[in-house]
């Protein structure tokens, strides 16, 4: 299908003019902000179409219902696909631009929107099938732990409980439990700590998602009493690269991190969250 189907475009002519900067009254939270309004020669920095012809027939129907039934642009329902296919996809395929280098195919995306302007819909509906596929999960795992905290203890002598428990131990019998492992679809809040048990469970990755992804930035660092390293964590979370995090009690060493990310920030909002605070 082509693009053009999609998306409308104006079609204006091209006139040499530069770029101007005015202030515009826009309605926000129950009252009127004022916000930039940027005019930008469109041969200089002209707006691209989303290419909707690489994802596959099914998601395009998707893209273009859900796009008609909150009334927004189908760009923004498509970008916000993309993290969520990233995070499904996770540590199991690197890119290779070049010889001997391996980029993850994680994505990151926060909305910048308006607040009434469908930023909240559309990660509901996007979010609704990954909270469904968790809340089974969840079950499941649950089941997997009662059944293997009975088999603990009705091994009563300790070398038996020992052998249960590390299939490592010479003489292992047959009656050997690996202990369960809980599924992460997603993560909504978290610590550094928490994520290190996360990628722990599982090696694929994750996403974060978070309806106002302000509050992440907000939390890093919140449970210590000096500045931490929270901000570092996520920022080497982009590249998905190994973590080594040594603490008091234990110490673990991560080959493989990664999450797709997903949130919203009201537009006039973004810059008194994120400046100076988080890059």
């Amino acid at each position: 299908m082509e693009n053009s189907e999609y998306r409308k475009q104006d079609k204006q002519d091209l006139q040499d003019k530069e770029k101007t900067i005015s202030k515009k009254t826009v309605n926000a939270d129950g009252g009127q902000v004022e916000v930039d309004e940027v005019s930008i020669d469109e041969r200089l920095m002209p707006v691209i179409p989303f290419p909707h012809h690489v994802f596959p027939k099914q998601l395009q129907k998707f893209i273009r219902e859900v796009s008609k039934s909150i009334h927004i642009n189908t760009e923004m329902v498509a970008s916000a696909v993309l993290p969520i296919i990233s995070s499904a996809i996770g540590n199991s395929v690197r890119v290779s631009p070049k010889a001997d280098w391996l980029e993850p195919v994680f994505i990151w995306l926060i909305i910048i929107e308006l607040t009434g302007r469908g930023k909240s819909p559309l990660l509901k509906i996007l979010s609704k099938h990954i909270k469904q596929l968790q809340s089974l999960s969840e079950k499941k795992f649950s089941e997997e732990m009662n059944t293997y905290n009975e088999r603990i203890k009705s091994n009563k002598n300790k070398k038996e409980k020992d052998e249960i428990i590390n299939p490592n131990i010479d003489g292992c019998q047959s009656g050997y439990v690996k202990k369960p492992k809980r599924k992460h679809y997603f993560v909504q809040s978290f610590t550094i700590e928490s994520l290190t048990n996360v990628f722990d469970d599982d090696p694929r990755g994750s996403m974060v998602y978070r309806d106002e992804l302000a509050g992440l930035i907000l939390s890093l660092n919140q449970y210590k009493k000096s500045a931490g390293d929270d901000r570092q964590h996520m920022l080497e979370l982009w590249d998905a690269g190994e973590w080594k995090i040594d603490r008091k009690k234990e110490s673990k060493y991560l080959p493989n991190t990664g999450v797709g990310l997903i949130g919203g920030d009201a537009a006039f909002k973004i810059n008194r969250n994120i400046s100076g605070r988080f890059v």
